[in-house]
């Protein structure tokens, strides 16, 4: 289990226990429904930044700037096109969302259900044809 899942376990376990304590204590109340919904805001914040930051080449480039100063040779190695692309496409294959044959990739059933997610989700909010990338 990745970083995300960790947190989405441990998340939804404490955001069901503040839901039973706050039902518990108070009700069903205008003050428990913004608790709740402060707490699932700010769960949204750490998911969004934190796995924005995951894939974000400027965190990547800062990152590895860190340790020192790197030639255009090694910046343009490890920071170039052709290597954020094979660092996303073995991102990609170790979370089961794409698998590899010899001549190409495909997505899984995982990367499928992804995909009808995020398909879905641009349909509810009509951002584009929810058919089209």
């Amino acid at each position: 289990m990745g970083a995300l899942g960790a947190f989405l376990l441990a998340g939804c376990a404490v955001g069901a226990g503040l839901a039973g304590f706050l039902l518990q204590r108070s009700g069903l109340t205008a003050e428990s429904l913004a608790a709740l919904s402060s707490y699932a805001f700010a769960c949204e914040l750490y998911i969004f930044l934190f796995s924005s930051i995951s894939s974000s080449i400027s965190a990547s480039l800062l990152y590895g700037l860190r340790s020192g100063a790197l030639s255009a040779t090694e910046l343009e190695s490890r920071f170039g096109g052709a290597a954020m692309v094979e660092r996303r496409l073995s991102r990609m294959l170790s979370t089961g969302i794409l698998q590899r044959s010899a001549t190409s990739y495909s997505l899984t059933a995982r990367g499928i259900g992804l995909m009808r997610a995020y398909r879905g989700c641009r349909g509810f909010f009509r951002r584009g044809t929810a058919g089209s990338l």
